[in-house]
């Protein structure tokens, strides 16, 4: 579980069997992933590409804590804090994914090596080494701490006085059947959108049994796991879904529609075989029913 544990690595930043009220630890994470993000955007220059990647998976992890605590809270202000950490992540956005895209590229060409010469994706490799350069997709740093203030301000107003165990059984069961009916859908249509909504689903699952697994380690740690291994498989269908669209669309080979067809072949070819493999342990993950999964879970978080 490396990548589960956002600011000292361990799982004591999460909940926790105890005397700690679930309303006083769920405050407790979420200042220390707001800090998280605080502690990247304070060196006053522009943050790198790991900076910007850190921040959004803390972002990620903040919109799955709200999930998690939905069940406690007035909707407009869950809708609201959820828009804020939306919108910090978002402005981040271009700059990771030119980022995604130059490192799928790689892959991709690694794939092929055995058949292709390496010219094959030449183009395109300049083309995204060029657009990737931080300082022209990244928001100043100031700018960045507004939004971030913003989103504290939001998060401190939220009341969480009714959060419980039960919040927590809920939020997480929520998050389960979503992926579950994400998954029915794209096998029904396996197109990219609704693979990205399999894998924000799958995210969102993850890092909420990641805050959960210190209640019961043996038993919660496999699933963990599992959804782990889950969204990195759907993480680069969907990473090989942004390449293609933006090879598809973009001036990088507008002049060369033969080179571009043959790029979207192969793209399309990788994008399938990965979306299969992907679809193996999402099955796994997504075996339970939803009312199984809630009656595995509850006796689980009695500690809370």
């Amino acid at each position: 579980m490396q990548e589960g544990y956002p600011f000292t690595g361990t799982t004591m930043d999460y909940f926790q069997p105890g005397h700690e009220s679930v309303a006083t630890q769920a405050e407790r994470i979420a200042c220390g992933l707001l800090d998280s993000i605080g502690a990247r955007l304070s060196g006053g220059g522009v943050p790198d590409d790991k900076a910007v990647h850190e921040i959004r998976k803390t972002c990620k992890r903040m919109r799955a804590l709200l999930r998690l605590l939905q069940p406690a809270l007035r909707e407009h202000a869950f809708r609201e804090a959820d828009r804020k950490v939306r919108k910090l992540a978002v402005r981040l956005g271009q700059a990771r994914d030119q980022a995604v895209m130059l490192a799928t590229i790689e892959r991709v060409a690694q794939h092929y090596a055995p058949v292709l010469d390496a010219g094959v994706f030449t183009p395109v490799r300049s083309w995204l080494s060029q657009a990737a350069e931080p300082a022209t997709l990244v928001p100043e740093p100031a700018s960045l701490c507004l939004t971030l203030d913003d989103l504290r301000c939001t998060w401190a107003a939220l009341d969480l006085q009714d959060a419980a165990t039960d919040t927590l059984v809920r939020g997480v069961t929520a998050s389960y059947r979503r992926g579950r009916h994400a998954l029915r859908t794209v096998q029904q249509q396996p197109d990219a959108e609704p693979v990205h909504a399999l894998r924000r689903h799958t995210k969102y699952l993850f890092n909420q049994l990641t805050m959960l697994s210190a209640l019961d380690p043996q038993a919660i740690d496999p699933l963990v796991e599992l959804s782990h291994d889950t969204e990195e498989a759907l993480g680069e269908v969907h990473d090989l879904a942004v390449l293609a669209d933006a090879a598809g669309h973009g001036a990088m080979l507008r002049d060369d529609p033969l080179r571009r067809e043959v790029l979207a072949s192969l793209l399309e070819t990788r994008w399938i075989r990965q979306l299969s493999t992907a679809l193996r342990s999402t099955t796994l993950l997504y075996t339970r029913k939803t009312g199984q999964f809630r009656s595995w879970l509850a006796p689980r978080l009695n500690t809370a």
